[in-house]
């Protein structure tokens, strides 16, 4: 099972620790603690860094990714209250029935704010995460204090089949606004 001079922690939170006889050897800051948050009747996990009364942070990992992702970088952070989210399906949250619409993780953020009595905070997102915290960011400015987003792209797009609709039909009404109703478009 992989490289036996790899040297692995153990528990539900295992990752690699260092590799021996390596020059580069990782120190891995281990959380304050872990945390179940209530959302919308599912339970969502978070690793919780930092001190508790740091400026608040929500973390938001990539697509396949888990909370424990953030572990390396929080070391650097100090001063920060950083709780990375373990989005729904990823690490200990709950998996979705319905499979997971994009909108759904920005619901969760809301809805992670409010389980940690947070009416305010900065949102770090790293590749899915960061798509999430843009959404959420755009869509409710008023709480957010700051946005940071690592390998960051746009909110993932519906499949091929279906994304044309929803551009068609604005573009087809405004050309019959315009007098156009025969055109059949760009």
């Amino acid at each position: 099972q992989g490289d036996p001079r790899t040297k692995f922690r153990e528990g539900p939170r295992a990752g690699l620790l260092a590799r021996p006889n390596s020059d580069i050897v990782a120190r891995v800051l281990q959380p304050r603690g872990e945390r179940s948050l209530d959302i919308g009747g599912s339970t969502f996990t978070a690793l919780c860094y930092g001190p508790e009364d740091g400026a608040r942070v929500l973390a938001l990992h990539g697509w396949l990714d888990n909370a424990a992702s953030f572990s390396r970088l929080a070391e650097h952070l100090d001063g920060l209250n950083l709780v990375a989210l373990d989005l729904a399906g990823h690490g200990g949250s709950a998996r979705r029935a319905g499979g997971y619409p994009f909108v759904d993780f920005v619901g969760d953020v809301f809805g992670a704010l409010a389980a940690l009595g947070w009416e305010r905070c900065a949102l770090l997102g790293h590749s899915l995460g960061a798509g999430v915290a843009a959404l959420f960011a755009g869509t409710f400015p008023e709480r957010v204090t700051r946005l940071t987003l690592l390998e960051g792209l746009g909110p993932l797009p519906p499949p091929d089949e279906d994304a044309p609709r929803p551009l068609r039909g604005p573009l087809t009404a405004g050309a019959a606004a315009r007098g156009r109703a025969g055109w059949t478009g760009y």
